[in-house]
């Protein structure tokens, strides 16, 4: 399976698993991230055929000129520095290639040059990011990203000139029949093949990129991008000068500078461009180092209204919150105390009333009944002018009456005490 068709399902899987649960925050909490990718590498230059930016990207996605290109790998460290900026340091190691005779239909085929070079790249960059929460918001599980800087890049460049027995191709004898073994057993970079003055393997490059990070967790994120590398050399494939050299130092250079003398054409192409290189990489990135956070007080809600009072406390020592209801009741229950003390009084000086009131009721009663058993001849004359028989019937009636009220008024002095 090609690399890409492997990336768009690894890219598939992770999106899936970040739909499946809960996205957490972000990972943006963290102020630093170091990564791990791997990835392909894709030359533009002297050997490989002109192309504008979609027949380029169509090559190196699709790898339509069918070359076996190894994995390159990446380390990086990213340093936020605001919610959708940040600066990231790439370090790459990899490999690019080409060969004339890859394609017979080659403009230059017969020209029959081949290079491969190993190459490691420092480059720092300013990423951009869109989940910023302007463009887009923080849990966006999909977040495109771009960024743009500069570096250096470092380059061995070698060649295959020489088939398994040791021998150079022999292009002018046996032409299109030539089997290439793809070993490249011979280094090119301080060979001065093309130019005896020779050329460093050092440069400065631009760079520019776009990705998309898939959020898996709250420090754990995939990262798929792809950069372009635009290097301020032609040397990358060892080919930089239109004419081929008028003498060589030995064999191996001259083969080396013109492998087939029946090519007549120029040796490196006439656009004067400088050679560029693409890489894709896929891979994980950590998150660690929380951000910094400014204190922020506590809010406290007053106990009458929660919703509409809010009270922020100053940067005090300490912050009393006993709420002042205890004391609020505290008086209460005294008051009530008071009041229960003056209704005992009253109800106790009643009392007394009563029983005082009942007592001299009683007396009252008493002497009434003794006045009637000693005197009742008496008392009827006050009671009734016009006696009759019945005189002593009622009497003792009268009597009876007074001594069941005296000891009904007996009883409620009992339930008084």
């Amino acid at each position: 399976m090609r690399f890409f068709h492997s990336l768009l399902f690894i890219g598939l899987l992770a999106f899936c698993n970040c739909t499946s649960q809960e996205i957490i925050a972000q990972n943006d909490d963290f102020k630093w991230r170091i990564g791990f990718a791997i990835g392909v590498m894709d030359y533009q230059g002297d050997l490989s055929e002109d192309a504008n930016i979609l027949a380029r990207a169509n090559r190196h996605y699709r790898n339509t000129n069918e070359q076996k290109r190894p994995l390159s790998y990446e380390l990086s460290i990213e340093k936020r520095i605001t919610d959708g900026l940040s600066f990231l340091l790439h370090y790459t190691r990899g490999q690019v290639s080409a060969n004339d005779r890859s394609n017979i239909d080659n403009t230059y085929f017969t020209r029959s040059l081949n290079f491969k070079s190993k190459l490691n790249d420092l480059s720092g960059n300013f990423q951009f990011r869109l989940d910023n929460d302007r463009i887009l918001p923080y849990n966006f599980p999909i977040a495109p990203y771009f960024y743009i800087g500069a570096g250096f890049s470092r380059f061995r460049v070698y060649g295959d000139l020489k088939d398994e027995k040791g021998e150079f191709y022999d292009y002018i004898g046996l032409g299109q029949d030539v089997v290439q073994d793809g070993e490249f057993e011979t280094e090119l970079t301080q060979l001065n093949a093309d130019d005896p003055i020779g050329h460093g393997n050092t440069a400065v490059h631009i760079n520019g990129g776009f990705g998309l990070r898939l959020r898996i967790g709250n420090r754990i994120s995939i990262h798929a991008q792809t950069d372009i590398k635009q290097l301020f050399s032609d040397y990358l494939d060892d080919v930089g000068n239109e004419n081929f050299r008028n003498a060589y130092d030995d064999q191996t250079q001259e083969f080396a500078g013109r492998p087939n003398a029946v090519y007549l054409g120029p040796r490196a192409k006439t656009n004067g461009r400088y050679d560029s290189y693409m890489q894709s990489t896929i891979g994980l990135r950590f998150s660690f180092g929380r951000k910094d956070e400014g204190f922020k007080a506590p809010i406290f809600y007053a106990p009458s209204d929660r919703k509409s009072k809010l009270i922020v406390p100053e940067a005090t020592p300490s912050i009393s919150t006993e709420p002042a209801k205890p004391e609020i009741e505290k008086g209460k229950s005294k008051n009530k105390d008071k009041k229960n003390k003056a209704a005992n009084a009253k109800s106790k000086s009643k009392t007394i009333n009563s029983k005082k009131a009942y007592r001299e009721e009683i007396a009252r009663l008493k002497a009434e009944l003794e006045a009637l058993k000693t005197n009742p001849a008496q008392q009827s004359t006050k009671s009734n002018a016009n006696a009759n028989t019945n005189e002593s019937e009622a009497l003792l009636e009268m009597i009876q009456k007074l001594n069941d009220r005296l000891e009904g008024l007996e009883k409620k002095i009992d339930g008084l005490d």
